[in-house]
């Protein structure tokens, strides 16, 4: 599996912010020493790229700063380090094209931002640009969406387009507040918070099987890696054994793909990272495993079991699981709801007041609605 890379995309940042360097910085240094070799683009992204999927007005915010998103900062020069970024999935892109799937390791990531919307740290959104090249090209394309937070801006610019499919598995709730249930081409998979592997994988596995019955020529995989345990600014319970697991999960679909980094933000990263990368690289997760034994690497053991997925006409539901057994995937929170909810089998989180309706942001700040709660 090829492995495309920028240092330059390190060059920006602000203390404290999730988003930082070292996400780039550290996975290249281990993916490095464990013989995946990052190497630069081999497409170089331009602003005619850019405007396959954003408007030109966007693309001038990008430049100028002139937008409105606290979690996503202006830095001088941002619309160079953007272009790298989208140069590692056109990359990657044309990799599993040919033949050869591809990791895009850049920052920023792309997957909230819609035609003319810089948010939740992103200003281009790279993955549909390289899905659009993809439909451009002839192809069926498929997106799978792993981040814990719902690709809103891939979800909207892909609304309604022919070829192409866009499936999602996101906390909820949590930023951007979307993903709730499914519409036209656009399946979603919402997971209440502390959800952990043993009820993550069986949505994984629908959210593939959806994918396999679309028929695609590519698969995009936008890959997140904030639904680990440890993250600062989500509440999943992924164990580094998972991702092994998912990329297999992934792997074995046989299809030409590629991924591209979305989020992640624990220390971590990069052993993530890399726990997918090798999985994800061979039909065969055992042939990376320690020799001399099948124990997973800092992970859990045992299938995915726990449950099973059933779709309406509208919506999908989990059973046993959801926030209540038997609830519908659009179901929202309100303030009779005295936490969060818990995933099935998981430890029931310490009761808390009751909330009011309102959004969390993507840095983890929650904005009360002002009114009464609908």
């Amino acid at each position: 599996m090829k492995v495309f890379s920028d240092l330059a995309t390190t060059a920006y940042g602000i203390s404290g912010h999730p988003e930082a360097p070292f996400r780039v910085a550290k996975t290249f240094q281990r993916l490095a020493k464990g013989g995946f070799r990052p190497e630069m683009p081999d497409v170089d992204a331009t602003q005619a790229d850019v405007l396959t999927v954003h408007t030109p007005r966007h693309w001038d915010q990008v430049r100028s700063g002139d937008y409105a998103d606290a979690d996503t900062p202006h830095f001088p020069g941002m619309e160079e380090i953007a272009l790298i970024s989208l140069s590692g999935a056109l990359s990657a892109y044309e990799s599993a094209r040919a033949g050869e799937p591809a990791f895009s390791l850049m920052r920023p990531p792309g997957h909230h931002a819609a035609a003319e919307r810089v948010a939740g740290f992103c200003y281009v959104n790279n993955i549909a640009v390289a899905c659009t090249r993809a439909l451009k090209d002839g192809l069926r394309v498929a997106v799978l969406d792993v981040d814990v937070h719902h690709g809103d801006g891939t979800e909207a610019i892909a609304l309604g387009k022919k070829g192409w499919l866009f499936t999602s598995l996101h906390q909820s709730p949590l930023y951007p507040g979307s993903g709730l249930a499914s519409r036209d081409n656009c399946l979603n998979y919402p997971l209440p918070p502390f959800t952990g592997e043993k009820e993550y994988l069986p949505a994984l596995e629908q959210a593939i099987k959806d994918v396999m019955d679309f028929k695609p020529d590519i698969l995009g995989v936008s890959a997140g890696f904030d639904t680990y345990k440890d993250c600062p600014i989500a509440q999943m319970k992924l164990e580094q054994g998972t991702y092994l697991k998912i990329g297999k999960l992934i792997a074995q679909t046989k299809l030409k793909r590629f991924a591209v980094l979305e989020g992640g933000y624990a220390p971590d990263l990069p052993i993530l990272i890399e726990n997918s990368s090798r999985a994800s690289a061979v039909s065969c997760l055992e042939s990376f495993l320690p020799r001399g034994g099948r124990k997973e690497v800092g992970g859990t053991t045992g299938g995915s079991g726990g449950g099973s997925w059933s779709r309406g006409e509208r919506d999908l539901s989990w059973s046993p699981g959801g926030i209540r057994e038997g609830i519908p995937g659009r179901r929202r929170l309100g303030p009779s709801d005295r936490t969060f909810g818990h995933a099935p089998g998981a430890p029931a989180p310490r009761p808390g007041p009751p909330f009011p309706a309102g959004t969390l942001s993507r840095s983890g700040v929650w904005t009360p609605v002002c009114g009464r709660p609908r």
